[in-house]
């Protein structure tokens, strides 16, 4: 039997669907004075009840007695975890994760890493930023590559 083609193989999984769950303390972490109102946005404790939808679990029974709505999705989520035999990172920064050091280009460091064994770093990472002003110019540099098509950032 002939072995599949290395390029066909990184290609397959470059297309392949993948989940990114990104939380609150993200955007405390990217806003932390608020929007441009000075509006805080909503931290898991009490979720639910500060954005008005404290009735969409009343009638669901909870294997927990708190109001983070962290605790409550994981005990939710128990049973898909279990099922993927808890292949699942849980970062409490943005800037912890894949995205943040390959940001937009997370599959394709994920391929280079984890099926080619490259371990470089990026040019790009995010890092805390204030302001849009000094996101814009973290992101410029991308955002000039991808006009040329270049979408390659490692």
């Amino acid at each position: 039997m002939r072995s599949p083609n290395k390029h066909k193989i990184i290609e397959s999984t470059k297309k392949r669907p993948h989940l990114f769950i990104l939380g609150a303390g993200a955007t405390k972490a990217t806003i932390p004075n608020g929007d441009k109102n000075g509006r805080q946005s909503p931290v898991m404790d009490n979720f639910l009840q500060e954005i008005g939808l404290s009735d969409l679990l009343k009638e669901v029974i909870l294997k927990t007695q708190s109001n983070n709505i962290e605790n409550i999705l994981a005990k939710k989520w128990e049973p898909f975890v279990q099922e993927t035999n808890y292949h699942l990172n849980i970062h409490r920064s943005l800037l912890d994760t894949l995205l943040s050091k390959f940001p937009r280009r997370s599959i394709e460091e994920y391929t280079k890493r984890y099926i080619e064994g490259w371990w470089g770093n990026s040019r790009l990472t995010l890092k805390e930023c204030t302001s849009f002003s000094m996101l814009r110019q973290l992101f410029e540099p991308l955002i000039v590559n991808e006009k040329n098509n270049n979408y390659n950032v490692i």
